[in-house]
């Protein structure tokens, strides 16, 4: 990949994170509904994928970068820069909403670790990685499709995260912090289902990878072809 096109990802996955921690935060000061926040971070993920594809599939979450790059389908190095810049991108929504609010965003989370928080967003972590990982790992699928299946992934992993009591179902450590909900509780239980959910798909891929008959080949050498002959000619 050329650095100028590097370069036009790693603004992808900035630009993309800081979009959906304003947009997040934004419907959170004036509306609760989680399906409508769900929405619209979907909208904004399929909206820059069908920007970016064909040459690239942005991330625009460390739980996927990083499954990504255990599945060794990104590098090292990509990995680290994706992951900063996803994060930088949320600090960027973080301040600019400080900076317009004239007022310093309290903490979402809380200081006590809650497992049903966790476990709310492990299960939708899980959801969102899992069907998203179909995208990374077929990719014959067409504009339309991949763009309806990052939407419904990261709707329905979100909606699924948001049902325990007091959460916020963020499922994304950049949109955690860019809405001042980090902790403990949201990171952990984000990578936890990611984790499972990246590597899920692509080990059930194996078990439907048909199994490759072994076939011996029994070439016949100049020796052979010449006994065969005698044979032949001793019978006439």
């Amino acid at each position: 990949m050329k650095s100028s096109a590097r370069a036009m990802t790693l603004f992808l996955e900035f630009i993309g994170s800081a979009a959906i921690g304003l947009a997040v935060f934004s419907i959170l000061r004036w509306d609760g509904m989680p399906l409508f926040r769900a929405l619209t971070v979907g909208l904004i993920y399929g909206s820059v994928i069908a920007v970016a594809r064909p040459f690239y599939v942005p991330q625009l979450n460390p739980i996927v970068t990083l499954g990504l790059w255990m599945s060794r389908r990104l590098g090292t190095l990509r990995s680290i820069a994706n992951i900063v810049m996803q994060m930088l991108g949320g600090a960027a929504a973080w301040q600019l909403s400080e900076y317009l609010l004239q007022t310093p965003l309290k903490n979402l989370s809380g200081d006590e670790f809650s497992w049903q928080i966790f476990t709310a967003e492990a299960v939708g972590a899980f959801i969102f990685t899992f069907l998203l990982s179909m995208v990374f790992y077929r990719s014959k699928l067409d504009e339309l499709k991949l763009v309806f299946v990052a939407i419904a992934s990261v709707t329905v992993g979100m909606v699924v995260a948001s049902l325990a009591p007091g959460g916020y179902g963020v499922i994304n450590p950049a949109l955690a912090l860019g809405i001042q909900a980090w902790s403990w509780t949201y990171v952990l239980g984000a990578f936890a289902g990611g984790f499972v959910g990246m590597n899920l798909y692509p080990a059930l891929l194996m078990f439907d990878r048909p199994k490759k008959v072994k076939t011996v080949a029994v070439k016949k050498t100049k020796a052979t072809k010449a006994k065969a002959k005698k044979k032949t000619t001793k019978k006439k």
